[in-house]
C-alpha cells in the first residue's frame, strides 16, 4: 500500500507540475487525474490509496504564502479536480470532495497562516465551482460554514477575504441568516480595502430581501460614502481626508450604487402595495 501511494503520489506531482506551466493543459489533466482516481477506486481498497497520494502531493502548496502565477493555476486546478462530477462515478468523487473539504478544515484551523491561508483559498474556489446539486452532506456544509465563520475573524486579511468570499455562496440560504449580519458587521468594521472590496462584491441584491430594506439601505448609504472617492478617519469628531479613489473605480461604484437603488424602490412599493 505504501509503495503504490507513493507511485500514485509522484503521478499526481507530475500532474500539478505540468498544470502550474500552464492553463491550457487542464482539461487534458483533469481527465487525466481522474482516470487515476478511478483506476484506484477499482482496487481493494476504494479511493483511499488515491487520497492519501493527492493530499500528499498537494502539500507544499500549503507551506507557500505568496500567490504566483504558477502556484493560482495549481490552486485552480485542484478546486476544478475537487468540484468535478462524474455520472459514471458519482460515489467515489462525491467521496473524494468530502474527504478532500475535510482535509481543507483541518488546514484551516492550523496555527501555520500559509497553511490555512491556502486552505480557505481552495475552499472558496471549490465552493463557488459546485453546481446546485452537489451531493455534500448537510453535516459537512455545517462544519465549512463554521469554519469560515471563525476564519472571518483570522488576523491574516488574506484570510478573511477567502473566508468571505466562500461565504458568500451560502447568503441566499435561509437558514444562515446569522451570515447576513456577519456581513454587515464586515461592512461597517473591516478596515483592510481587499477584505472590505469581497463583502461589497458579495452582497448580492438578494440580501435586500433577506435583511430587510432598512439594512439595505443602510448598506446602500456606505457604497455611497465610499464611492464619493475618499477613505475618512474619525477620531474625537474630527475628518481628515486619506486617500483619494481612481475615477474608474468611483464610476463603477456610482452606477452599481444607482442600479441597487432603483431596484430596492421597486421593491419597496411592491411591499407596500
Amino acid at each position: 500500500m505504501a509503495e503504490e501511494e507513493r507511485r500514485l503520489a509522484g503521478e499526481i506531482a507530475r500532474v500539478l507540475d505540468e498544470c502550474r506551466l500552464s492553463h491550457a493543459v487542464h482539461p487534458r489533466k483533469l481527465k487525466e487525474l481522474c482516470a487515476l482516481r478511478s483506476a484506484s477506486a477499482a482496487d481493494a481498497h476504494p479511493g483511499v490509496c488515491f487520497f492519501a497520494a493527492f493530499s500528499r502531493a498537494v502539500t507544499p502548496l500549503f507551506d507557500f504564502p505568496r500567490r504566483t502565477v504558477s502556484s493560482e493555476r495549481a490552486v485552480r486546478f485542484v478546486s476544478a479536480f475537487a468540484a468535478r462530477g462524474d455520472e459514471k462515478d458519482a460515489a467515489v468523487c462525491d467521496a473524494f470532495l468530502e474527504e478532500f473539504l475535510r482535509f481543507l478544515l483541518v488546514a484551516a484551523a492550523a496555527a501555520h497562516r500559509p497553511a490555512r491561508f491556502r486552505a480557505c483559498q481552495i475552499i472558496s474556489e471549490i465552493i463557488m465551482r459546485l453546481p446546485d446539486d452537489a451531493e455534500v452532506s448537510d453535516e459537512l456544509w455545517d462544519e465549512v460554514i463554521d469554519s469560515m465563520k471563525q476564519r472571518v475573524g483570522d488576523k491574516v486579511p488574506a484570510v478573511r477575504a477567502f473566508a468571505v468570499r466562500a461565504l458568500s455562496r451560502f447568503v441566499n440560504d435561509g437558514d444562515d441568516s446569522d451570515i447576513t449580519n456577519l456581513f454587515l458587521q464586515i461592512l461597517c468594521q473591516e478596515q483592510n480595502t481587499v477584505c472590505l472590496s469581497y463583502g461589497i462584491h458579495c452582497m448580492t441584491l438578494s440580501l435586500a430581501v433577506l435583511m430587510g430594506f432598512k439594512a439595505f439601505y443602510h448598506i446602500l448609504n456606505l457604497i455611497k460614502f465610499i464611492i464619493h472617492g475618499y477613505c475618512f478617519y474619525f477620531s474625537d469628531g474630527c475628518t481628515s481626508n486619506i486617500q483619494l479613489m481612481e475615477a474608474e473605480a468611483a464610476l463603477y461604484w456610482k452606477i452599481l450604487c444607482r442600479h441597487l437603488q432603483n431596484e430596492a424602490e421597486v421593491r419597496t412599493l411592491i411591499f407596500y402595495f
